[in-house]
């Protein structure tokens, strides 16, 4: 099972934060390569998903679009 938190700096500001203790996957999302490397990282953690993606990227080989 994956967790997400997402905590805005307001929230930190106002709700205060001393410190978060996370167990799993941190992943940057900075930039629109780092977002898609962290959806296809995460896809990849599911079974089901991961046979999806994988069935794509070879769709995308044959295809010779890759």
């Amino acid at each position: 099972m994956i967790y997400f938190i997402l905590m805005s700096a307001k929230y930190i500001e106002t709700k205060g934060l001393c410190n978060l203790v996370v167990k799993g996957l941190r992943v940057d999302i900075g930039s629109v390569e780092d977002w898609l490397k962290a959806n296809i990282q995460v896809a990849l953690l599911d079974p089901e998903l991961k046979k999806k993606v994988r069935d794509y990227i070879d769709s995308l080989m044959t295809e010779g679009k890759l």
